[in-house]
């Protein structure tokens, strides 16, 4: 991108040298900037499209899902519904035990979590006020950052990272495949992985 600068003695001369190269720089990374953004844009586009449209995923109003898995040998379950504009309850259970429970009614939010209840910060609270969709992809394109290409289960994968969690879209169809998130907790830091299959239709 040198090349720009025609008159490369005189500018030197006349101009701080600290200047241009900041200016390429600058120009360099505002170019990466807008392919990173358009990648993460085809990416959600793509996933929308697999899943039955953007118009579709705009009616969606309410949402629950039930997952389930292994900590330590023993079943865990979590439980969690959302519904439009932005109210949501998560439930985690360990071996049949509720161990936390992370609620937000629209204007207060509360996470409890072994007999200690935890209010949401100012910035939590922000963040869910201004949700106003079921599904976060519509918030990718401004909060995601690209990271690459990794195998889910063989398969080639795009990879956003929103704050500590990322999230798997496969490259060939567009599905969402895999989600990872890193809590922490008593100074210790625990994993989190969701496979996302049996993609069935709803409306």
């Amino acid at each position: 991108m040198v090349y720009i600068f025609t008159n490369y003695s005189t500018t030197m001369k006349t101009t701080n040298p600290l200047l241009i190269l900041f200016f390429i720089s600058a120009i360099g990374f505002s170019s990466q900037a807008q392919s990173e953004k358009k990648k993460i844009n085809l990416i959600i586009e793509k996933y929308f499209h697999a899943i039955g449209g953007l118009e579709k995923a705009k009616q969606i109003g309410s949402f629950s899902s039930k997952s389930t898995g292994t900590l330590n040998n023993k079943p865990i379950i979590l439980r969690k519904k959302m519904m439009l504009p932005n109210l949501f309850t998560t439930l985690m259970k360990l071996d049949g035990k509720v161990i936390s429970k992370n609620t937000f009614d629209g204007k207060h939010g509360v996470l409890k979590q072994q007999g200690d209840e935890i209010e949401f910060t100012r910035e939590e609270l922000k963040r869910h006020k201004k949700n106003r969709s079921i599904f976060p992809e519509f918030d990718y394109l401004e909060t995601a950052k690209y990271v690459g290409i990794e195998k889910v289960n063989d398969k080639d994968c795009h990879v956003l990272k929103i704050e500590n969690s990322k999230v798997y879209y496969a490259v060939d169809s567009g599905l969402k495949r895999k989600g990872v998130s890193i809590q922490e907790k008593d100074g210790r830091l625990f994993l989190q992985e969701l496979y996302f299959s049996n993609y069935v239709k709803i409306i």
